[in-house]
């Protein structure tokens, strides 16, 4: 009998696929997803005074499929905490619940490693190990709502792996998790962060129309500057990456956030905030600035203080909406640019064929 991957469909797959597979059980099948995205168990939307449809619930958890993962290694750090999930392939994701002022916003991974390879990243360096499935992106959610029990607010796409390089999985996790019916995550409380995979952010007006947001990493105020550390301004330049922003904010009315990572002595001078203004006139955005954080081994430096400050400042006098990322997990590797596990590509590497 055909199997029900439920963290894979929307509500309306979901029910289509069971009363196809059962012949009957539609309302049964809504009230089982529902209660099954949002409290971990369908079997909660069995009417104990419909004692008849018991059998329906009870087969249609028999029917569901979600991924097999145990969690491996938890840390907290000033109520930042950061979970590696193990898959049965042997492989991980690293999701992070991080408190904010708007409630607690969790960090999912889109890969097992990421082959951008951004020089500030601890992920890019573990080179890409594979795509995670929608489900296996889900069952992140899931793990932090239903099992953890926390109250997740926040959705961003900031954890391991690029998400534009994964997009037609993306595009099916994002779909469930803004189903009224299932998760029900407000759109714009969801935010998906890119390099700059030009195509991909055309494509992503389609849920920018809808509200979700988009981040970009920018970390350099001109070509040279930026391709120092992301290797990506080699096939995307800055100026087609420019345009595509433009595009996207004129097609769905949304600012986008400008994510920078400082990096002293690389990006960090007046000069380089000034380029940067520059560079986002025409591009409505609120800028992120992100004092660079430690990796396992160590090629760069966070700025001092109060050159952060004068680089706010002089994007502040140019009319911008600029805010400094408070770090929040480094002591875990769990903050901006720390999350990965390079031992992990050592022993997929070392497996033999």
């Amino acid at each position: 009998m055909e199997k029900l991957p439920v963290l894979r469909l929307t509500s309306g797959e979901f029910v289509k696929k069971a009363a196809a597979v059962l012949g009957k059980g539609s309302d049964h099948a809504k009230k089982f997803y529902k209660y099954f995205l949002r409290e971990g168990d369908g079997l909660l939307g069995f009417n104990q005074n419909e004692p008849q449809s018991k059998n329906i619930f009870e087969e249609l958890k028999r029917l569901m499929t979600v991924p097999e993962f145990t969690l491996v290694k938890s840390e907290v750090s000033l109520e930042t905490e950061k979970y590696v999930l193990k898959f049965s392939d042997g492989l991980i994701a690293e999701l992070v619940v991080i408190p904010m002022k708007t409630g607690l916003t969790l960090c999912v991974s889109s890969q097992v490693g990421c082959k951008m390879a951004c020089a500030f990243c601890e992920t890019g360096r573990m080179g890409k190990l594979r795509d995670l499935k929608a489900d296996e992106i889900l069952t992140q959610a899931f793990f932090a709502q239903n099992i953890l029990k926390k109250p997740i607010k926040n959705i961003v796409f900031m954890g391991m792996g690029e998400p534009f390089d994964n997009y037609e999985e993306l595009k099916i996790a994002l779909n469930v998790l803004i189903d009224p019916h299932g998760f029900n995550f407000t759109p714009s409380k969801i935010t998906v962060s890119t390099s700059g995979i030009i195509p991909r952010i055309y494509d992503f007006i389609e849920f920018g129309k809808k509200g979700v947001k988009l981040a970009v990493s920018i970390n350099g105020s001109n070509p040279l500057n930026r391709q120092q550390v992301m290797p990506i301004t080699r096939k995307y330049s800055m100026e087609a990456l420019h345009v595509a922003l433009v595009n996207f904010t004129k097609n769905t009315g949304q600012k986008i956030f400008a994510e920078y990572v400082m990096i002293e002595g690389l990006n960090d001078e007046l000069v380089n905030a000034q380029e940067l203004a520059l560079y986002l006139q025409k591009i409505p955005s609120l800028i992120n600035l992100i004092p660079y954080n430690a990796q396992s081994h160590d090629r760069f430096a966070p700025p001092r203080q109060e050159v952060i400050c004068a680089f706010q400042n002089e994007l502040k006098n140019q009319g911008y909406q600029v805010y400094v990322r408070k770090n929040k997990g480094d002591q875990i590797m769990a903050a901006c640019g720390q999350l990965g596990q390079l031992e992990l590509k050592k022993s997929v590497l070392l497996k033999p064929l």
